[in-house]
């Protein structure tokens, strides 16, 4: 029998608020939250303790609308294993109502979608390129989730990365929720994005970070995010004390990391503050960020 981890009251650890409440960006229709009244699945009946791991993992795979009833404080649930995404599925939102977090534990990922995943099947011939999945995530807290997966030589597209949120393929959007103290492996040049890492976007389309708050992430790559090939529009939203911790170029150099942000695409960055270590421009790439030319950063200040 899998071993099932239950809900506890939030700790006792200071928690920052939802993005930036001095940001003033608009927000387009396709970057904001979408509606919950009517789930497909509720995790909880009402009591911290109903609220399990096993539950959110059960209910991503199944896919639809995820909404929790864990009861009326801020509760944690403990992940024993990662909650994963089935390919099948086409939007999955996880909204937490503002009151749950998923923990790692700093053991493990929290939150895996990959549509080359042949585990969790394939749906197209093209998997760099599909519409479906889509994951919103809203709502939610996300604390000290780890993804241990180091690179090897000839590792697969992407490497690895994503303490809180690995998505590769379909399309991804997180809005209104908080990264705390994430980590992915500390070297490598190609992973990265101690809270997300995102590729291979649904005809490029941007990966939308709203409202949203990343603080103390550590990765060899991006402290908050990090991304291969995905455009990115970060709105209202702060990045503090993320620091990368490892060798970021490619091919690998020291001293080539990003502290907010890998990004080796595109990203629009409005009303968004970044106090992680070494910014380069005044939002989200940080000093020693490593950024092909190819890459662009747009960033403009509504705040």
């Amino acid at each position: 029998m899998a071993n099932t981890s239950v809900s506890v009251p939030a700790s006792t650890r200071p928690v920052p608020d939802f993005g930036n409440p001095a940001g003033h960006a608009r927000v387009p229709l396709a970057g904001g939250a979408v509606g919950t009244n009517h789930p497909d699945h509720v995790i909880g009946t009402g009591t911290p303790a109903s609220c399990t791991s096993a539950g959110v993992v059960g209910a991503v795979a199944r896919g639809g609308v995820i909404t929790f009833n864990c009861g009326p404080g801020p509760v944690t649930i403990t992940m024993t294993a990662t909650a994963k995404v089935v390919n099948t599925s086409h939007r999955i939102v996880l909204d937490g109502g503002g009151t749950v977090t998923l923990s790692g534990a700093g053991k493990r990922q929290i939150l895996y979608m990959n549509a080359c995943d042949r585990r969790q099947q394939w749906t197209t011939s093209d998997c760099y390129n599909q519409e479906w999945p889509e994951l919103v995530v809203q709502n939610m807290t996300f604390e000290d989730g780890n993804s241990t997966v180091s690179q090897s030589k000839g590792a697969s597209f992407g490497g690895g990365g994503g303490g809180a949120i690995f998505d590769l393929g379909g399309q991804l959007k997180v809005v209104n929720s908080r990264f705390i103290d994430n980590r992915c492996y500390h070297v490598g040049p190609e992973l990265g994005g101690a809270a997300v890492r995102a590729l291979a976007q649904w005809r490029n389309k941007p990966v939308y970070i709203t409202s949203d708050t990343f603080r103390g992430g550590q990765c060899s790559n991006g402290g908050a995010l990090s991304s291969i090939g995905v455009s990115w529009v970060v709105l209202n939203s702060i990045m503090a004390n993320n620091v990368a911790i490892g060798d970021g170029a490619n091919p690998a150099a020291p001293g080539t990391s990003g502290g907010a942000a890998a990004v080796p695409s595109t990203a629009t960055v409005t009303g968004t503050r970044s106090k992680s270590r070494a910014q380069l421009s005044a939002t989200i790439m940080p000093a020693r960020a490593a950024v092909p030319s190819s890459s662009s950063v747009t960033t403009t200040r509504a705040l």
